[in-house]
């Protein structure tokens, strides 16, 4: 592509800012031209306006005149005479007459003529249709032009009705009575005022009148004016000069009203407008062509200075800074010189890149050990977590054996009952531990907080932790004073029963255990100290993390998931709460706190504990599960709790159950073979007397979404699989007792 010369560049840069301008301009121009012309026409309408109103306030004089004359008692007692006297008192000498016309359309007399010159016998009018218009109508009418029979000039009439029937007064104007009105003194000569009639002929002109009054006016305006009532036509007048002619109708007479203004007249101040806009830009365009010259050659000397100083640097010498008095020009000169000392960094900063080549690269190191790491962690959780699943499932299965293999005369059946009864807790512990964790993660744990006695909440801990037998090799000595605290009841044991249980798996067999609940500044504090393991600073930064672990006592084997802590952290959290640790270093023990928001103390509340609630009547459950065993197994549960149980292993089967004999309560199982659970309940829902069936659902998903759809399909409830059998009667009745 062939290079350009700056000058052609420099002038295509001014062509393009400046099109644009001239564009906007021309728009602006031409804008300016349309308003003055549309202002020009818009005075032309005005003054139109103003003649109207001019014609019809004459008209009107004239037709109150007469109304007045009408009602002359002269008229009604027939002295003629005198009324002649008041009839010529109204006239306007010398172009108007007054006359009385009978009802059949002869005159009485005319003020035209003497009244001892009347004939005697009477001449018929040249209108009779106005007399007859008026006398049927009894309103006033303008008459168009015609020829006056006394006087034979050309007049216009104005037939007004009289308070005595059979007369009409008429008074006639000579077309020079409007000449007047159709020159008003403050118009330019060159406009030209015309009153015409309705048949389209002129009664005032203000132009050549004694040759056009009386003669048709030009065809497209009388068009015009038969179409609308105002409005505006370009066309040229009788004389030929083309014109703007407005046009208005007047409101009393009926006539037509136009002015017309010569076209160079009116359109005179937008083209001057014009001439002065075009004149100031092409002024600025040439002002604007000598600057861009002046400045095109300043830079192009600038450039030229800047190229030299290039050349210099080319050849490896380092060039001056030359000042141009243009700023970038000048910058880039001062680049140029400086680019040698530029030169001699480079190497330094190839270095420099060299080192930072070499650090990511550690770091890249660092990230791939630390994966390792994470990696190592995620496949020692497996192991540990196949461990602990191995370990309950290995016990629950030989005490299954020998209960069926042994003789029950020789068994301790009670002692291999009682073995998986506390294996299966296990098993649900690491469970709900796994699945506490994953909510948390995903935010997903919900609160049902209320006041708690956190004093009644250790103390029940501690009682099931003795009865599982966990504290056997340990001794807890516990102080609690009573503290009230918002909480969640199930959450606020599972913090407790974590940290104790933390505090057995990190302390020597023997040992003690010293757990200590206070008040202090407003907060609820709960202190679980051990005389084990102990800590490292770095185990105790990191001990809240999940999966994280100490190491395990001697001749103790490691167990557990390393997920209670993270549990207890979140969940004193999510309570408003915080946990620490503090440790006095390896082998010294561990103390943890946690501190709760103190709340007041409720007070006691009428109700009934579940003794109570099981001494209610015998009640009817429909259970519905598809897997054979979990039916048979929490069947037989709940029948030993006192309850009649209906068993159904599909949705079919359950809307049958119920359509036969409404339940007292239903607990469903989401997860069945013909429709799921949310279906079910919608039908049982339509069942009669139905409405307010309590209707549990029984689930292994915990979800917002799971626990939302349940209460759109009417469950009253939601309960998460394995549920405990006590839990479940707590909820039923809790249901029942709600009904109505």
């Amino acid at each position: 592509k062939r290079p350009m010369r700056i000058r052609v560049f420099i002038f295509l840069l001014v062509t393009a800012v400046t099109l644009p301008l001239v564009l906007a301009s021309a728009f602006a121009v031409n804008k300016i031209r349309l308003e003055e012309r549309a202002t020009a026409l818009a005075s032309l309408q005005r003054v139109v306006d103003a003649i109207a109103l001019t014609v019809d306030r004459d008209i009107q004089a004239s037709i109150a005149a007469l109304h007045a004359l009408g009602t002359s008692e002269h008229l009604s007692t027939g002295n003629f005479e005198a009324f002649y006297r008041q009839a010529k008192a109204i006239n306007r000498i010398p172009n108007t007459y007054t006359a009385l016309l009978n009802a059949d359309g002869t005159t009485v007399f005319n003020t035209a003529l003497p009244f001892s010159t009347q004939p005697s016998v009477p001449l018929p009018t040249p209108i009779p249709a106005a007399v007859a218009r008026v006398i049927a109508s009894q309103k006033p009418f303008v008459s168009d032009i015609f020829l006056g029979p006394r006087t034979g000039r050309q007049l216009v009439a104005v037939y007004s009705p009289t308070a005595v029937a059979g007369y009409v007064i008429a008074q006639g104007f000579t077309l020079d009575h409007w000449k007047d009105i159709a020159k008003p003194h403050d118009l330019p000569p060159d406009w030209i005022v015309a009153v015409i009639d309705r048949t389209g002929r002129f009664i005032a002109r203000s132009h050549k009148s004694d040759q056009f009054l009386g003669q048709p006016a030009r065809p497209e305006l009388v068009a015009a004016a038969a179409l609308q009532n105002e409005g505006m036509i370009r066309h040229s007048t009788l004389e030929g000069v083309e014109s703007y002619d407005a046009f208005d109708h007047s409101e009393t007479t009926g006539w037509t009203i136009a002015v017309a203004a010569p076209v160079a007249l009116v359109d005179a101040p937008a083209l001057r407008a014009v001439q002065i806009a075009v004149a100031g830009f092409v002024a600025a365009l040439i002002v604007s062509g000598i600057l861009a010259a002046a400045f095109g050659r300043r830079l192009i000397v600038a450039l030229q200075s800047a190229g030299t100083a290039a050349v210099l640097l080319g050849q490896g010498k380092i060039p001056t800074a030359t000042a141009t008095s243009i700023l970038e020009v000048d910058a880039l000169n001062q680049s140029l010189a400086n680019a040698g000392g530029l030169l001699e960094k480079e190497c330094q900063a190839r270095l420099a890149a060299q080192q930072e080549r070499e650090r990511l690269l550690e770091v890249e190191r660092l990230a791939r050990d630390a994966a390792q790491k994470e990696n190592t962690a995620k496949d020692h959780f497996l192991a540990m977590l196949g461990h602990e699943l191995r370990n309950p499932l290995a016990a629950i299965s030989g005490a299954v054996a020998v209960l069926t293999r042994g003789s029950k005369d020789r068994l301790d059946v009670d002692r291999y009952l009682g073995i998986i009864r506390r294996q299966n807790r296990h098993l649900v512990h690491i469970i709900d531990d796994l699945l506490d964790m994953s909510r948390l993660i995903a935010g997903k744990i919900v609160l049902d907080p209320h006041p708690v006695d956190l004093a009644e909440s250790l103390k029940s801990c501690v009682e099931g932790l003795n009865a599982a037998q966990r504290t056997t090799n340990h001794s807890l000595e516990v102080t609690a004073l009573q503290a009230w605290v918002n909480a969640d009841p199930v959450r606020i044991e599972q913090i407790i029963i974590n940290l104790i249980g933390n505090a057995i798996k990190y302390s020597p067999a023997g040992s003690t255990i010293t757990i200590d609940l206070h008040q202090a500044d407003g907060n609820a504090v709960l202190q679980v100290q051990d005389h084990g393991t102990g800590m490292t600073p770095a185990l105790m930064a990191r001990v809240f993390e999940p999966f994280v672990q100490g190491p395990a006592p001697l001749n103790v084997s490691p167990s557990g998931l390393g997920i209670g802590l993270a549990l207890v952290r979140q969940l004193v959290e999510l309570h408003g709460g915080s946990v620490s640790v503090a440790s006095a270093g390896a082998g010294r023990g561990s103390t943890f706190t946690c501190s709760f928001p103190l709340v007041a103390a409720p007070g006691s509340a009428a109700g009934s504990d579940f003794s109570q609630l099981m001494a209610a009547r015998h009640r009817t459950l429909l259970y519905v599960e598809d897997n054979a065993d979990a039916l048979a197994i929490m069947s037989e549960m709940l029948r030993l709790s006192g309850y009649a149980v209906v068993e159904a292993s599909c949705g079919a089967d359950a809307v049958a159950a119920a359509r036969l004999q409404l339940p007292d309560a239903v607990v469903l199982d989401l997860g069945l073979p013909d429709m799921n659970g949310y279906a079910v309940a919608r039908l049982i829902r339509q069942l009669p007397n139905a409405h307010d069936l309590p209707i549990i659902a029984l689930t292994g998903y915990t979800s917002s979404p799971a626990i939302g759809a349940g209460a759109q399909a009417g469950f009253s409830a939601h309960l998460v699989k394995p549920v405990d059998p006590e839990v479940l009667t707590r909820t039923v009745e809790a249901l029942l007792a709600e009904k109505p």
